[in-house]
């Protein structure tokens, strides 16, 4: 990289200006994602051109040799750099194949695990599947038996109800019978009073028809010893 033949000398005020553009493109290009030593020389080499083209005065090559310190320091810490890449990179691979043995460890063991849930869930739904069954036949078991309760349970219902109706029919039926009866043994007694009545008034007139008939019988037989008397008396008559 040459620096341009038009480019003026720079005065000596400006050299820590020209320094710390100088540093801060070496630093970008000593952090550059693809920063290696051959890439960070290039960069050097052309930063020389270019200070050596436009600094001028005293100072120029003091702060050049500070300058070159500075970059040999960031080369030797690029070099650092890459050596502990390389190491970094080796430990990184080794723990790459650790890793890589670790997931074949863990997916070995995952899978086991994995197979050992799912003869696990297989076996729980199966226990889960054969106490449903159970539950099933208890239940079906629990509503035959529950069915024919019912089925007892409403032959006895119209059992009572038929027995409860016939109980009420025979409820009425007495009733109407204890009005009958009520009402015959109403009229018996109102005959009863009246044959009583009836007695009475027939003893009295048993008793009037008896005097009567005593008198009666006096009457005539009175009248028959008149009559026998004046038979008697007219017979004697007769003969006089």
């Amino acid at each position: 990289m040459q620096p341009s033949a038009a480019t003026p000398p720079r005065p000596q005020h400006m050299l820590p200006l020209l320094n710390e553009a100088m540093e801060r493109k070496l630093r970008i290009a000593s952090h550059a994602s693809d920063a290696n030593i051959d890439n960070v020389l290039k960069v050097l080499d052309g930063l020389l051109f270019y200070y050596e083209a436009v600094s001028q005065g005293p100072a120029k090559w003091q702060k050049l040799t500070i300058f070159l310190q500075k970059g040999l320091a960031k080369k030797r810490l690029i070099g650092q750099a890459g050596s502990e890449k390389g190491t970094l990179m080796l430990r990184c691979h080794s723990i790459e194949d650790k890793l890589g043995l670790l997931n074949q460890q863990l997916e070995s063991s995952e899978k086991s695990e994995y197979l050992k849930r799912c003869e696990d869930a297989i076996n729980d739904k199966k226990k889960l599947v054969d106490e449903s069954i159970g539950r099933i036949n208890n239940l079906e078991s629990n509503s035959s038996s529950l069915a024919i309760r019912i089925l007892e349970k409403r032959k006895y219902e119209q059992v009572i109800s038929k027995q409860k109706a016939e109980e009420d029919q025979a409820s009425s039926e007495i009733a109407i019978l204890k009005s009958r009866c009520s009402a015959d043994e109403a009229r018996l007694a109102a005959a009863r009073e009246e044959a009583q009545s009836a007695q009475g008034e027939a003893q009295e007139w048993k008793c009037k028809y008896d005097i009567a008939f005593r008198e009666a019988k006096a009457a005539l037989e009175k009248a028959a010893i008149v009559q026998e008397c004046r038979i008697r008396k007219h017979k004697r008559v007769k003969m006089l």
